[in-house]
């Protein structure tokens, strides 16, 4: 039984379809609508960090903001050198396109 790091229970993906994250790379607006949730979240760069973990390492879908693809060839524990996005503040923080 795998253990889930405490940071993922306050991600803001875990307000909406765990599907809306792993959208088909093809898929440009499904991509845009996850990257615009991570780029909403306060644990961004935890989840990050997590998916670049060796590991942890998250292979499909977006984590952090950053798709499967971006992700690859980047260093564990510098997500924080990856700003994604746009921070904005809690109060303008919307749901992706339906």
């Amino acid at each position: 039984m795998s253990s889930i790091p405490d940071f993922m229970a306050h991600g803001l993906c875990t307000q909406f379809d765990p599907e809306l994250m792993f959208p088909h790379p093809n898929d440009v607006q499904g991509v845009s609508d996850a990257k615009s949730i991570c780029a909403g979240c306060d644990v961004r760069t935890e989840c990050l960090d997590y998916a670049l973990s060796p590991s942890t390492r998250i292979g499909a879908g977006v984590a952090g903001g950053l798709t499967e693809e971006e992700r690859n060839g980047l260093k564990p524990g510098r997500a924080h050198r990856y700003r994604v996005g746009r921070y904005p503040a809690p109060s303008q923080r919307h749901a992706p396109a339906a």
